[in-house]
């Protein structure tokens, strides 16, 4: 299912924007799964994980990942490497990619720029990272900003403050160049009570100097978040006891949310969220109408209703197998019948058997089972176990 959801989305979508965001996403689940996370301070503190890559600009999913607690071995510096390496080649460096601190560490700002992928995100404190340089610099004014570059020069840490110290990391930014933007007047507290009242005064908005970095970051971050808004609103909340059954429903609704979105860049009237919702459970449902259809209204049941004269008879001197087997043009779909038959393979080898050594014992030929599957494109009884055997067989 999940394969089938991210080869879709690149079919309704060739190309992603230059500016991409990754972030984790959370599935409702509260059933028992040894797969499942509990995650507090979250909207959705219960279910199964995902890790995805969003388009930025036009808010499109381009390619998720399950990430399970248990079966899962891949950390999180992997699962950069592969959200980025899915990416279709545009050229060098044409794609930027904004993550929070969870995913920002060194191997994985190697892997993105081994992919020809530039990066930026926080950088939260680890062992060895940042870099010790940029944690012991102790200057708490306002919207002043350190950086210092690795020793390859591949990424720059800035050490940037606001109403807090905020810690930056980036391949792509130069520190010198900033951008002008309005900004409001923060709630005063006892920490940015003094920078508050000596930049912003009596006055509720402000234009501020901010370094490009920062505002690249605030612009780029938001991409999965958003998506989840969508994703959250007309959700299916069905309550069930397979464990299947959520995965199946997150992956349909994100190529609801993935069609909604390419429909408001390609059409130029574009309608509601909650119309075209409507619309495509319509289609959906009219494409498996036809589906059934034809699958029912095939040559073969057409002839086998038309002339039943014409049943299979296999010979007991010289038993063959029927030749539509191989048909191209029949659709060899499973289904339950009425009732039981006698299955056709099996009464092929039991009679090569039996006239390879007639004097044997009957149950040394063989068991002729009869089984309750069939297919609609044969119309004989064929067993699950036997089924790719029976229609490859020669």
């Amino acid at each position: 299912m999940i394969d089938i959801t991210n080869a879709g989305n690149k079919m309704i979508c060739s190309y992603p924007s230059s500016r991409l965001t990754v972030d984790e996403q959370m599935n409702r689940f509260q059933g028992r799964s040894e797969e499942k996370y509990k995650m507090n301070n979250k909207p959705i503190s219960c279910g199964y994980k995902w890790f995805s890559i969003v388009c930025a600009v036009s808010k499109f999913l381009w390619h998720m990942l399950p990430y399970g607690r248990k079966s899962t071995n891949a950390g999180t510096i992997l699962t950069v490497k592969f959200l980025v390496e899915s990416l279709p080649k545009r050229g060098e460096l044409d794609y930027c990619v904004g993550m929070d601190n969870y995913f920002t560490h060194v191997g994985a700002l190697k892997h993105c720029l081994s992919a020809g992928v530039h990066a930026v995100g926080t950088a939260k404190g680890k062992r060895g990272w940042p870099v010790p340089e940029i944690r012991r610099v102790d200057d708490d004014r306002f919207n002043t900003l350190y950086h210092i570059a690795d020793k390859d020069n591949t990424y720059v840490t800035y050490r940037w403050v606001d109403n807090n110290v905020v810690t930056l990391v980036s391949t792509m930014h130069d520190p010198n160049d900033s951008v002008v933007r309005p900004r409001r007047r923060p709630r005063t507290t006892q920490v940015n009570r003094h920078h508050v009242r000596t930049v912003w005064g009596d006055e509720h908005t402000k234009d501020i100097a901010i370094p490009r970095v920062v505002d690249d970051y605030n612009h780029w971050k938001v991409g999965v978040d958003t998506f989840d808004q969508y994703l959250a609103y007309l959700m299916c909340d069905l309550r069930c006891r397979r464990t299947w059954m959520p995965l199946m429903i997150f992956c349909l609704m994100t190529m609801r949310v993935n069609s909604f979105r390419a429909h408001t860049f390609i059409c130029p009237d574009p309608v509601t969220h909650k119309s075209f919702t409507l619309k495509w459970m319509w289609c959906l449902m009219r494409r498996a109408t036809m589906l059934v259809r034809h699958t029912r209204n095939t040559i073969v049941h057409e002839a086998q209703r038309s002339s039943p004269s014409k049943r299979f008879r296999m010979s007991n001197t010289n038993p063959t197998l029927p030749e539509v087997r191989h048909d191209p043009n029949v659709s060899h779909i499973p289904t339950l019948s009425k009732r039981q038959g006698k299955y056709i393979y099996c009464r092929y080898l039991h009679l090569c058997n039996k006239l390879e050594d007639p004097d044997a014992h009957p149950r040394a030929w063989g068991i002729i089972r009869q089984p309750q599957r069939m297919c609609i494109g044969c119309g004989f009884h064929v067993c699950k176990q036997c089924w790719d055997v029976y229609h490859s067989e020669d």
